[in-house]
């Protein structure tokens, strides 16, 4: 995960340097939400101010699968 997390950073500088000096807009999707969470929690505040202008999550799995959570609180194993 430390290439790609490293590339996506990149990403994001080369993106900011191409755009006249920018902040990017991140947009991640399902998994790639955490993915985008985990860079920028790793990122010190400097580096974030100057960089991201904004993130966009569309449908992060950030509680878990509700039907998943029904599921085992119910007992019923079946779909």
């Amino acid at each position: 995960m430390a290439d790609y997390l490293s590339a996506l950073k990149n990403l994001v500088e080369d993106t900011y340097a191409k755009n006249n000096e920018q902040p990017v807009v991140l947009m991640g999707h399902s998994m790639g939400n955490l993915y985008i969470l985990y860079l920028l929690n790793h990122q010190p505040q400097a580096w974030k101010d100057k960089y991201i202008r904004s993130f966009i999550s569309i449908a992060g799995p950030y509680g878990g699968a509700v039907k998943t959570l029904r599921l085992m609180a119910s007992g019923r194993f079946s779909f």
